[in-house]
């Protein structure tokens, strides 16, 4: 994989791979206390059974690299490209699988060759009603409530005051995301959550020049390599090609009614002071 084709934490105008222009943001979403030295990162539904992958423990800085692009392109405007858990300051040059606990790996979602047949990557799978998540696997168990099986419906989707609820809110920066404590901490151990579609996205780690890591990103699957191998590119939407066509439509019609008037105008003007 090319590190010059990699967007994660970049800024600035970029196309996305239908050629359409997209300014790239950085959100900054908060920290993420990995005391245990293990990334969980896994889907709200199944949070219980994370993929986890190895870091240095530590106190980590977030990010959203997001595609900014117009409303008659997509009506949300905004899409989320690669979710950054940033483990250094130094400048990547590489970019290449992250090593993921083999045992918590989900085989039977996998490809035999790896994602996108590239050997030894992994993904996390999305379903329909879920987000994505990241904490230390460790703190998951003491800080959530209950059995794992039960964290869908008394943490996330819940009828009033759910993290899902609170994403959609004022609270969110940027909206579709979230930075909680778990409900249960005692350490100030926090889940970050972002949405996302129902796709397997790939989990990758930068590296400087000397083979450290800088940071474990998960691909969005927005921009990029990975986004065109694995034919998950999304181009415009459905409802934005609606509105744009419903405002040219009308663009059209106003002309139109435009030219008629002025038309009516002309020939009156003629009529009472004739030509000139």
């Amino acid at each position: 994989m090319e590190i010059q084709r990699f967007l994660a934490g970049r800024t600035g105008s970029h196309s996305l791979p239908d050629g359409e222009p997209a300014s790239f943001v950085v959100h900054d979403i908060g920290w993420l206390k990995l005391s245990s030295g293990r990334l969980a990162i896994g889907e709200t539904s199944s949070l219980g059974n994370p993929v986890v992958v190895n870091v240095p423990p530590g106190e980590y800085r977030v990010e959203v690299t997001s595609a900014e692009v117009d409303e008659y392109y997509d009506i949300r405007e905004s899409r989320f490209a690669y979710v950054s858990v940033l483990l250094s300051e130094n400048k990547p040059v590489s970019v290449e699988p992250a090593l993921v606990e083999p045992e918590t790996v989900r085989w039977r979602s996998e490809p035999a060759g790896g994602v996108a047949g590239i050997a030894g990557l992994h993904g996390i799978t999305m379903s329909q009603v879920s987000c994505l998540a990241l904490a230390d696997a460790a703190a998951l168990p003491e800080g959530m409530p209950g059995a794992p099986d039960t964290w869908y419906s008394t943490v996330f989707d819940t009828p009033a005051g759910g993290m899902f609820e609170r994403m959609d809110s004022d609270e969110a920066r940027p909206r579709g995301t979230l930075n909680a404590a778990l409900p249960e901490t005692k350490n100030d151990d926090r889940l970050i959550l972002v949405i996302a579609r129902e796709l397997q996205y790939p989990i990758l780690a930068t590296k400087d020049q000397n083979g450290e890591l800088t940071g474990i990103h998960i691909d969005m699957l927005v921009v990029g390599e990975l986004s065109e191998a694995l034919e998950a590119f999304e181009g415009q939407t459905a409802a934005a090609k609606y509105i744009l066509e419903d405002a040219m439509r009308a663009e059209v019609l106003a002309e139109e009614a435009a030219e008629r008037r002025n038309r009516g105008l002309t020939g009156l003007l003629r009529r009472v002071f004739g030509d000139t």
